[in-house]
């Protein structure tokens, strides 16, 4: 396994368990007063889990293309675009506060993966 790898699945894990499936398996009313939004319908919620539930399976793409050797730069500049912009949304809207782990999580994985740009050969080499 790769450190490119291990970050790809850790990305996975963390934002389906975090992220996806409340988005698409929480009630309305949980998920309006978790994300402090009111919706009409479940509908945009439903969406959004479609959405990142979509950006997890680039990410099992990318850690696809890293266990036949191709660096998977596509799946980087997704990473770096999704988890930097959501960081920026979430410091920007002042709801960083209220989702600390996320702003966190997001935000470290947007820095892993500028890492990974600037040291491929690492990120490819086998952890174990």
């Amino acid at each position: 396994m790769t450190a490119l790898t291990l970050l790809f699945l850790i990305k996975i894990f963390v934002t389906l368990i975090m992220v996806a499936a409340p988005l698409l398996l929480l009630s309305k009313e949980r998920l309006e007063s978790a994300m402090a939004i009111e919706a009409k319908s479940t509908s945009f919620f439903r969406l959004y889990g479609v959405a990142i539930l979509a950006l997890l399976f680039g990410y099992t793409g990318g850690a696809w293309q890293v266990s036949q050797n191709v660096f998977p730069i596509g799946v980087i500049i997704m990473g770096i675009v999704s988890n930097g912009g959501a960081t920026l949304v979430l410091i920007k809207t002042g709801t960083a506060s209220r989702s600390k782990f996320l702003t966190v999580f997001f935000g470290s994985i947007t820095i892993c993966l500028f890492l990974v740009l600037a040291f491929q050969d690492a990120a490819m080499s086998k952890l174990f």
